[in-house]
C-alpha cells in the first residue's frame, strides 16, 4: 500500500477511534465519564497503538491541557463530537494548500476554512500549546525529583553556614523546581542537541545564585558552574523528554508567527531597515515598505511550508526527532526563500536584481527568529561560537599603519576589552537609548522591591539579568565620558585598522553580540561558563566574530558556545590555521605556558615588535620587552614550548616543508628572544649600577674608579642572570629587608625606626635632589629606553621604604676591579624627600579619647526586634574635660538609619526637638562634664536596619589649639545587611582592580581579592564593616606599611577585611569597631595608596563587588586611567 494512502487511512482510523471513544465516555452504562481502555479500543481499531493518541487529539480540539476537565464537562464532549462530525465532511477535500510551495508527494492535512483536519498529536501548529504544557508539566516533575537530592548534597559546600540544616531540603526543592522549569523553557532555543547539558548547567547555576534565601555563595561562579555541569546523569536520564520538549517548544514558537504580534512586526521592520541600509542605502521609502511586506509574507509562507513538512508525522501520533525537525525547517526555509525572491524580483529593475542579494533578506529574518538551524559559519559570524582572533587576524602586512596595535588586538585581552567598550560607545545615541531601556526595566523591579520588600524567585532572576546588562552599559558610558582621551585614541586606531565603513560594521557586531547575550533572544546563549558570567567574554566573542569573517582565527573550546565543538571539525581542517588553530589541546599537554599565558605572551610580543618598528627605544618598548623576556624565560622550555612560541608567527605550510619551516622559525625565534633577554639583562644591570653607584662618586680620590667597577659588575651580572637582574631592579632592597628581619627576630632588636627616620629625614632631601638630577640627566642622555626604570615605583627611589634598620647597620658590598669595600649608611641616601619613617608611637588611639577630654556615647539598647509596635530608643552623650579647662565647646550629633533599600537621617527626638547641636555650655571646667540624653521613636521604617549615631566634639583646651574628636554608637534593628561590608574605606582614585597585573593577579601568591586606592599619606581610613580587630602589625617593622585585619561580626562567606599600607593605626587588637569608625591613616609603602582586601590571600570566594562596595571596579584594571573610578566620599 502506498505511503500516502497509509497516512490517510491512519488519519481516518484515528478520527473514528476518537469519535467512538467519546461516545463510549458519554454512555452511562459503558464509560460513565471515562474513556475505554486501550484493549477495548484496539478491539474496534487494531491500528491504534496508544491511548495517548486519543487523549492528545481531544486536548487539541477541546483547547484544554487537562483531559479530566474535558471529561467532566459533558457539554464540551458533545461540542467536540459535533466538531468532529463537521470535519469528516472536509476530509474528502484536496490535501494540497495552493498558497504554499509543497511537494506533490508530501500529502498534508485536509484544509478547510477551519483548518481542523489532521488527527493525532494536533490538528495544526496553532493547537500545539496544550500538548506542550502537559508535556512540560510531566517532564518538570521528573527532572526536579531526580535533581533535588543532588542539590541537597551541593548546598552545604556552596553556602557554608548561611542556611540551617532544616532549610536545606526546602531550598533544594525550590532550586530543583526552578532549574527544571527554566531548562525546559530554554531547551527549545538550542541549535544542537548536545547543548542540553549546557542549558541545564546554566539554569542550575543561576537558580542557586539568585535564590532569595542564599545571600552569598562561598565558591566562585566558575566553580559553581563546574559543579552544575557535573550533574550530567540527570540530563542523560531525561534526554528523551528534553528532546521532545525542544521539538514541541520550537513548533509552538513558530505557530505564533502565523499571527504575528505587534512586537514581531516591529522587529521585522527593524531587521528589514538594517538589511536595506547595508545593501541599498539609497532605497526609496516605497521600496523599503515593499521589502518589509514581502518579509512578513515570508513568515506566513514559511509556517505553512513547515506544516506541510511536519504534520504528516504528527498526524500519526508521533513527535519527530530534533534532527528531523531541523531538516524540515531547512526545507521550509529554502522553499519560502525561493517564493520570496521570485515575488520580490518582479518589482525590481534588472540593475537592482543584480546588485542585491535578495536571499539575504529572509535569511536575516530566519536567523533572528530561529526558524532554521544556523550553520557553523553563521554561528561564528554572530559571535556565538569558538572562534578567537590570533596575532595575524587584523594585520594586513608588516608596513601597515599601526601594525603593533593590529597584532596586540588579536592577542591581548585588555586591548580587546578597551576596543569593545569603544565600539559600543561609538554609537553614543544607541548607547543612551539602550541605557534608558535598561534603567526602565530595572525600575520596575526596584518598585516591586520597595512595595513588597523583596522579589519572588523568577523576578529575582530577571532582575539579576537586567542588572548585569545595565552594569555593562553603564560601565561603557562611564568609560566614554571619563576617559575621553583613551576613547578617542582607541577609536582612531580602530578606524585606521578597519576603515570608516569597517568601523561601522565592527560597531554593529559588538552591539549584536551584546544584545544576543543580554536581550531575550530566540537563540539560547549561555550566561555562565568556565570563564565566569557573560560580561567577561563578550569582547573576545566580538573579536572572534570579526576574525572569523576575515578567515584568520583559532578555536578556543573553553569559551561557552551554542554548539558542540565536534561540529567544528570540518571547518577546522578547512581553516588552514595550522598549529595555532587547535591551541587548547596542544597547550594543555606540553610546555609550561597555559592558554591564557600564551595569549598574554603573544600580545606582549605583538606590542614589542610593533614598538620596535614604530618607536624604537621608547619606554613602552622596553616595558613590553621586559615582560616578553620574563615570560619567555618561564615558558619556552622544551620542544612544545618552542612550538607554542613559534605557532602564531608561522604561515600555512604543507607536509615536511611545513614542519621544517616551523622548526627553523621556532629555533630562530628562540635564539632571537634569548639574545634579547641577555641584552636587556645587560642594559638593566648597567642602569642599576649607574644609578645605585652614584654615592660612590662622593668617595675622595677613588670614587670614579669604584663607580665604573660597580657599574661594570652589574652589567656583567645582568648579562649572565637576566631574570635575577630584573627581580633586583623591581625589588632592589628585598634581600636587605629579609636579612634584617632575620637579624631583628634573632636578637630582639626594636625601637630603631625613630633613629633611622631621624637620620634619613636629615639627609634625605639632599640625596633626593642629587639623585633626581643625575638620574634625569642620565635618562636624557641614554634615551627613552630606560623610561620604565625611572618610573618604576619600586626602583631605588622609594626602595628604602621597606627597610627598618639601624643607621649603623646599613652596608652595601661593592664589588669592582679594585676589590670590595663597605659603604657606610651615610651614602645610602636615595630616598624620597618626605621621610618614610614616623617618630610617633605605635600605640592605638581609642575614638573619643584624647589628652584633653573624653567623649562617650551609649545607647539604651544594642539590638531591637523589628517594629511595629513602635519602640523608644535613647542615646546618651557625655563630654568630660581632663586636667585643663575646655572653651569654645561644640557638640554635634548625626543619626543615620541604613538598610538594604533604606538610608535616611533622623534629626528630631520624640518631642520634636532637634537632636543636634547638643546643649552643652561654652566652657567645661577640669574634671567636669556635659551629659545629654535624647530619645527617638523606632517604627516600621527602621525594619532590618543599622542605626548609627555619631557624636562629634570640638573644644579648645586651655593654652592649646582646637581639638576635634568623635565617637559612635550602633544599634541593630531586626537583621540589617550592615554585617557585610559597605561603602569605601578611603577617598582617592582606584589604581588596581582585584585581578590587576601589578600584584593582585599574581598566581605566585594565589591572588588577592582586593583593590588599591591611590591617595596622599594621612587620609582617614574608615571601617567598612562591624567586627573585631583580629590583628594589627607592621610588615617588616615599616611604619608606613602598618596593617589591620578585622573579623566581621557576621557575614556569610567573609572571614576577614584587611586594610594595608597605613601610616597610623587608631585601633588595637581585640577592639570591637563599628561601621564608619576611623581606624587609621593612609600610608605610603612603597607608594602612597591603600590596599583594601576581602578574606586572606588565595581566597577569592567573597567578591569585592556591589553591594559590598558602592560601585563596581574593573577587575583587571591596572592604573588610575584604566580603572577610571574616583572616590570622593567615604565611607
Amino acid at each position: 500500500m502506498p505511503a500516502e494512502a497509509a497516512e490517510q487511512i491512519d488519519a481516518a482510523t484515528l478520527k473514528g477511534a476518537v469519535a467512538w471513544s467519546l461516545k463510549y465516555l458519554l454512555d452511562p452504562k459503558r464509560g460513565a465519564g471515562k474513556l475505554p481502555t486501550i484493549g477495548e479500543i484496539r478491539q474496534q481499531f487494531p491500528q491504534i497503538i496508544s491511548i495517548d493518541q486519543i487523549e492528545n487529539w481531544i486536548r487539541n480540539l477541546a483547547g484544554k491541557a487537562d483531559i479530566e476537565e474535558v471529561f467532566k464537562d459533558s457539554q464540551k464532549v458533545t461540542e467536540v463530537l459535533e466538531s468532529l462530525a463537521e470535519e469528516s465532511q472536509t476530509a474528502k477535500e484536496s490535501t494540497a494548500r495552493v498558497s504554499y510551495s509543497r511537494p506533490a508527494t508530501r500529502p498534508v492535512t485536509p484544509s478547510s476554512e477551519k483548518k481542523v483536519s489532521a488527527l493525532g498529536v494536533l490538528a495544526e501548529l496553532e493547537g500545539i500549546e496544550p500538548i506542550l504544557k502537559k508535556h512540560r508539566q510531566e517532564a518538570a516533575g521528573k527532572i526536579s525529583q531526580s535533581l533535588q537530592s543532588k542539590i541537597e548534597a551541593m548546598l552545604p559546600k556552596i553556602v557554608g553556614k548561611s542556611l540551617e540544616k532544616e532549610q536545606i531540603g526546602q531550598v533544594a526543592q525550590e532550586i530543583a523546581a526552578e532549574t527544571a522549569r527554566e531548562t525546559l523553557e530554554n531547551v527549545a532555543r538550542i541549535q544542537d542537541l548536545s547543548q542540553v547539558n549546557q542549558v541545564f548547567a546554566d539554569s542550575l547555576t543561576q537558580s542557586i545564585i539568585t535564590h532569595p534565601q542564599i545571600p552569598e555563595i562561598k565558591t566562585t561562579q566558575e566553580e559553581l558552574y563546574a559543579q552544575s555541569s557535573a550533574q550530567t546523569d540527570i540530563v542523560q536520564a531525561n534526554l528523551p523528554d528534553l528532546e521532545k520538549e525542544a521539538v514541541l517548544g520550537k513548533l509552538a514558537e513558530i505557530a505564533k508567527l502565523k499571527k504575528p504580534s505587534e512586537q514581531t512586526d516591529k522587529l521585522i521592520s527593524a531587521l528589514a531597515s538594517q538589511a536595506i541600509e547595508s545593501q541599498h542605502p539609497l532605497a526609496t521609502p516605497s521600496y523599503a515598505t515593499a521589502i518589509e511586506g514581502s518579509l512578513k509574507q515570508y513568515l506566513a509562507t514559511y509556517a505553512g511550508n513547515l506544516e506541510g513538512e511536519i504534520l504528516p508525522t504528527l498526524s500519526r501520533g508521533e513527535i519527530p526527532s530534533f534532527a528531523a525537525l531541523q531538516q524540515a525547517q531547512e526545507v521550509a526555509h529554502q522553499r519560502s526563500v525561493k517564493i520570496f525572491v521570485e515575488q520580490t524580483a518582479k518589482s525590481l529593475t534588472s540593475q537592482e536584481r543584480r546588485a542585491l542579494d535578495l536571499a539575504a533578506f529572509p535569511a536575516r529574518i530566519a536567523n533572528s527568529f530561529n526558524l532554521r538551524p544556523l550553520s557553523v559559519q553563521e554561528i561564528e559570524s554572530l559571535g556565538l561560537g569558538f572562534a578567537q582572533p590570533n596575532i595575524r587576524s587584523f594585520t594586513k602586512g608588516m608596513f601597515q599603519k599601526d601594525f603593533s596595535y593590529a597584532m596586540s588586538l588579536g592577542t591581548s585581552r585588555k586591548k580587546q576589552d578597551l576596543a569593545f567598550s569603544t565600539l559600543l560607545a561609538y554609537r553614543s545615541d544607541r548607547l543612551q537609548k539602550e541605557i534608558q531601556e535598561a534603567e526602565k526595566e530595572l525600575r520596575v523591579f526596584q518598585n516591586q522591591i520597595a512595595q513588597k520588600r523583596g522579589l519572588g524567585y523568577i523576578p529575582q532572576k530577571k532582575y539579576s539579568e537586567a542588572k548585569q546588562r545595565l552594569d555593562l552599559l553603564s560601565a561603557t558610558r562611564k568609560f566614554h565620558l571619563k576617559q575621553q582621551k583613551k576613547f578617542e585614541e582607541t577609536l582612531t586606531r580602530l578606524r585606521n585598522l578597519f576603515g570608516p565603513q569597517g568601523l561601522n560594521s565592527a560597531s554593529d557586531t559588538a552591539w549584536e553580540v551584546c544584545n544576543l547575550h543580554h536581550k531575550q533572544s530566540r537563540h539560547w546563549v549561555p550566561r555562565y561558563g568556565s570563564r565566569g558570567s557573560v560580561n567577561r567574554w563578550l569582547p573576545s566573542l566580538t573579536f572572534g566574530a570579526l576574525a572569523f569573517r576575515l578567515s584568520n582565527f583559532h578555536l578556543d573550546f573553553s569559551i561557552p558556545s551554542v554548539v558542540n565543538y565536534l561540529s567544528f571539525k570540518p571547518i577546522f581542517f578547512r581553516s588552514g590555521q595550522g598549529l595555532s588553530s587547535y591551541s587548547p589541546p596542544l597547550f594543555a599537554t606540553g610546555g609550561r605556558l597555559s592558554v591564557n599565558s600564551f595569549r598574554q605572551l603573544t600580545g606582549t610580543i605583538a606590542s614589542s615588535v610593533g614598538g620596535i618598528r614604530n618607536v624604537a627605544g621608547t619606554a613602552n618598548t622596553i616595558k613590553n620587552l621586559f615582560r616578553t623576556s620574563t615570560m619567555l624565560a618561564k615558558g619556552t622550555t622544551g620542544p612544545i614550548g618552542l612550538l607554542m612560541l613559534a605557532a602564531p608567527l608561522l604561515q600555512k605550510a604543507k607536509g615536511l616543508v611545513r614542519k621544517a619551516v616551523m622548526g627553523a622559525a621556532a629555533l630562530g625565534a628562540y635564539l632571537l628572544f634569548m639574545f634579547g633577554l641577555k641584552a636587556l639583562g645587560f642594559l638593566a644591570g648597567v642602569a642599576f649600577g649607574l644609578v645605585s653607584g652614584l654615592p660612590l662618586l662622593l668617595v675622595p680620590g677613588v670614587g670614579p674608579f669604584l663607580y665604573v667597577g660597580w657599574t661594570g659588575f652589574w652589567g656583567f651580572y645582568g648579562f649572565s642572570n637576566p631574570i635575577k637582574m630584573f627581580n633586583i631592579v623591581t625589588h632592589p632592597f628585598s634581600w636587605i629587608s629579609d636579612t634584617w628581619s632575620f637579624v631583628q627576630g634573632g636578637f630582639g632588636l626594636s625601637g630603631t625606626a625613630s633613629a633611622v627616620g631621624g637620620f634619613f629625614g636629615t639627609i634625605g632631601s639632599f640625596f633626593t635632589g642629587l639623585a633626581a638630577g643625575l638620574w634625569g640627566g642620565f635618562t636624557g642622555t641614554v634615551g627613552a629606553a630606560f623610561g620604565l626604570l625611572s618610573g618604576a615605583t619600586n626602583f631605588l627611589v622609594g626602595g628604602l621604604s621597606s627597610l627598618t634598620i639601624p643607621a649603623s647597620a646599613v652596608a652595601i658590598p661593592v664589588v669592582g676591579g679594585v676589590g670590595a669595600v663597605v659603604i657606610g649608611s651615610t651614602i645610602v641616601g636615595i630616598v624620597t624627600a618626605t621621610s618614610f619613617f614616623s617618630n610617633e608611637t605605635d600605640a592605638a588611639i581609642v575614638p573619643g579619647e584624647n589628652e584633653f577630654f573624653t567623649l562617650t556615647k551609649t545607647a539604651s539598647q544594642q539590638h531591637l526586634e523589628n517594629p511595629p509596635p513602635d519602640k523608644n530608643l535613647s542615646f546618651t552623650i557625655t563630654l568630660t574635660a581632663k586636667d585643663k579647662k575646655l572653651t569654645d565647646v561644640q557638640v554635634t550629633d548625626e543619626l543615620r538609619v541604613k538598610g538594604e533599600t533604606t538610608d535616611f537621617e533622623v534629626t528630631k527626638d520624640v518631642t520634636g526637638k532637634d537632636i543636634s547641636p547638643i546643649p552643652c555650655s561654652n566652657e567645661i571646667l577640669p574634671n567636669e562634664n556635659c551629659t545629654y540624653t535624647f530619645t527617638i521613636k523606632v517604627d516600621s521604617a527602621f525594619k532590618d536596619t543599622l542605626v548609627i549615631n555619631t557624636a562629634t566634639a570640638k573644644a579648645t583646651p586651655e593654652g592649646e589649639s582646637n581639638i576635634t574628636d568623635s565617637v559612635s554608637a550602633t544599634v541593630t534593628v531586626g537583621i540589617p545587611p550592615a554585617e557585610c561590608p559597605r561603602g569605601w574605606p578611603v577617598t582617592g582614585d582606584v589604581s588596581q582592580g582585584p585581578e590587576g597585573a601589578t600584584s593582585h593577579a599574581n598566581e605566585v601568591y594565589g591572588g588577592y581579592e582586593a583593590i588599591d586606592i591611590a591617595q596622599t599619606v594621612g587620609h582617614d581610613i574608615y571601617a567598612t564593616v562591624e567586627g573585631t580587630v583580629e590583628e594589627v602589625w607592621a610588615k617588616n617593622g615599616n611604619p608606613q606599611d602598618q596593617r589591620i585585619r578585622v573579623k566581621p561580626t557576621a557575614c556569610a562567606g567573609l572571614t576577614t577585611v584587611n586594610y594595608w599600607h597605613l601610616s597610623e593605626v587608631l585601633v588595637s587588637e581585640g577592639q570591637i569597631i563599628t561601621w564608619g569608625q576611623i581606624i587609621g591613616k593612609s600610608g605610603g609603602a612603597p607608594a602612597a595608596h591603600t590596599h583594601y582586601q576581602f578574606n586572606e590571600i588565595t581566597d577569592r570566594g567573597f567578591k569585592i563587588l556591589p553591594p559590598h562596595i558602592p560601585e563596581a571596579v574593573d577587575r583587571e584594571c591596572n592604573s588610575i586611567d584604566e580603572c577610571g573610578l574616583s572616590i570622593t566620599n567615604a565611607p
